[in-house]
């Protein structure tokens, strides 16, 4: 049942996202400060040359976020020579 709430949940999120990620695109924002997962600060003019810039908020103590996080270093590898 949790499995079915889950994918519902899901579908109805991604629609939403991705409308919200459609407006975002192109748009230029303020300069921001992170914390990464070892409490290093991250300011977003580190990336200014950058072409594209992702930002995953990932919770630390969820199985599934931990999933992730490896597919996200090898993506990142992947397209540092894009500029990404």
């Amino acid at each position: 049942m949790k499995a079915i709430v889950a994918v519902v949940f899901f579908m109805l999120l991604l629609p939403i996202s991705m409308v919200l990620a459609e407006e975002s695109v192109g748009r230029t924002i303020q300069n921001f400060t992170l914390s990464d997962h070892l409490g290093s600060k991250h300011s977003l003019d580190e990336w200014a040359e950058s072409k594209v810039i992702v930002v995953v908020f990932l919770g630390t103590d969820c199985p599934l976020a931990k999933l992730y996080a490896t597919r996200l270093v090898e993506l990142a590898e992947q397209y540092k020579d894009q500029a990404v």
